[in-house]
Formats: structure tokens, sequence, C-alpha cells
């Protein structure tokens, strides 16, 4: 990410707090519009190994939708402190709760009229009386976001379909890395176009380096390349073995007790070696 100078020297802040002014808080609801570092200010060293160090600030650009407490201005300047960078989605709307910084040096430094005391974002879930696991098969030992009493409402099924497909492919991966006759094994990309990428192919490019830079997923999931909702590996294995492994794959699948998956097995034959290739889709029913 760039990073903007404010000015060409260091200010370091008390451990406590930067300077607050003598108001009450602001309460807002709002987006991020953006997040920029500012690496002039910077808190006390923190050398304690046992903890994550909040000894970087941010300062936040926020589109006002509606306050709560007084009037706001409809652009806020708001800094707030962490480990680093934070990912955030520019359409979510944030509540604010802002503590105004004096007039001093702070302010200046930070470019920030506020500082973030605390920001959330709604998050809607389906709650019960225990994971779903106990409900849909006991026998399915991949998937720990099922044995969880809460589940993404936003998600929901789709998620945890996804969330078993790829937890039951990496415990595939690691039982055939502990085969003998397993070779090798990798992802498979494929782009919006329907081009696949294998290991050392070139990526497609279509973010700029501004959008590559920034922490907004918004931005991010709308210039990628890349199919999000296919899934390809491909297992390299020697002669003979491919026929198991595709039985074996396979009949994993079967067990699931979901739907809305589509599973395709490919089998290329090459002169030293055989390779499986395995698509899988999570479609919404």
């Amino acid at each position: 990410m760039k990073y903007f100078s404010l000015m060409c020297f260091v200010v370091l802040f008390a451990q406590s707090k930067v300077s607050i002014a003598e108001e009450k808080y602001l309460i807002v609801k709002g987006n991020i519009l953006n997040q920029v570092s500012v690496p002039e200010a910077k808190r006390v060293i923190c050398n304690d190994k046992n903890i994550i160090c909040m000894n970087s600030y941010y300062r936040y650009t926020i589109k006002v939708l509606e306050s709560l407490t007084d009037q706001s201005p409809k652009i806020i300047q708001a800094a707030n402190y962490h480990h680093g960078p934070l990912y955030y989605r520019g359409s979510d709307d944030y509540i604010f709760v802002l503590e105004p910084i004096a007039e001093d040096a702070n302010q200046r430094v930070l470019g920030a009229n506020y500082m973030i005391i605390e920001q959330r974002v709604q998050k809607s879930e389906f709650c019960f009386e225990q994971g779903l696991k106990a409900y849909i098969g006991s026998n399915i030992e991949y998937s720990e976001e099922l044995k969880e009493k809460c589940i993404d409402a936003d998600t929901a099924f789709s998620g945890m379909r996804e969330r078993l497909m790829l937890d039951m492919r990496l415990a595939i991966w690691e039982e055939l890395e502990s085969q003998s006759y397993y070779i090798d094994g990798y992802m498979v990309g494929m782009d919006n176009n329907g081009t696949l990428y294998f290991p050392n192919d070139e990526e497609p490019e279509i973010c700029s380096a501004d959008e590559l830079d920034t922490y907004n997923i918004d931005i991010w999931e709308e210039c990628s390349p890349w199919n999000d909702e296919i899934y390809i590996v491909e297992f390299v294995l020697n002669k003979g073995a491919a026929p198991q492994v595709m039985q074996m794959i396979q009949g994993k699948v079967n067990e699931l007790p979901v739907s809305g998956v589509i599973s395709e097995l490919s089998l290329t034959s090459k002169p030293k070696h055989d390779v499986v290739r395995w698509t899988f889709e999570v479609v919404t029913l």
C-alpha cells in the first residue's frame, strides 16, 4: 500500500492516549471511503513478545449517513491505531463511536479531528441449540464450522457447503500425500473467461496498482479476474494408481449428506505418470 507522508519528522505519542478535546462522543453510521497509513505518528515501541502490538496509526475517511448524537459533517477524518491495515467493505454500514481530538500537534500529524473509540459492522447469524453436525451426520469429520452453534446468515447454506468441500479436499490431499504412489498436487486457477492457469503460468492482470493496494474487499472482488465459484485441483500419481484415487474421492463426495455440490473427476495419462483432475462447484439451489 502506498503511504502518504504528511511531515518529514516523526512524532512519538505517549502510551496513554492522543490528547482528547473536552467534548462528548460523536456516534454516527457511515461507510469507510479509504484507509491511509500515518507513519509519522508512532506509538511508544512495544517490546512484549506475548501480545500483538497496536503501534500503527491509520486515518479513515468516513462518509456519514446518519448521526445519533449531534449534527455531523458529511465527511469525517478519524484516526485509529492497531497492528496493521484492516480489511473492510466500502459498501458496509458501520457504526462509529468517535472522540474529538484536541487542536494540537497530534491532530495536525494525524490529519484527523476524531479518534475511533469503537467501530462495528452489522452481522446476522442463525443460531441453534447445538451445531448442525449433530443433525446431518456424525460421520462427517471434516468441517469444524458445522460444529458451531451459529452460522453466518449471508452465506448460510452455500457457505457451509463450500467450507465442507474445502475441508474435505484438504483431508483427501493430506491422505494422498502419505501414499507411496503420490507424486505431486497443485491448485489450478480459472479466470472469468474459463481459461486455466497452472502454477508456473503468468497470472492475468486486471486490477490496477492502486486497486491491488487497497484493503477494500469490494474493489478486490470487482476487479479480480478469477472465477471464485469453481475449484480445481490436480493430483500427479504413479501409473496405475489413478482408478483407486478417483474411486476414493468420489466415494467421499457421495458420503456427504448435503445437496448443491457438483463434482467431476477426469484422468489424463502421461508417459511416466497419470494426472487426476478434480473439479467441484457449490451451487445455490
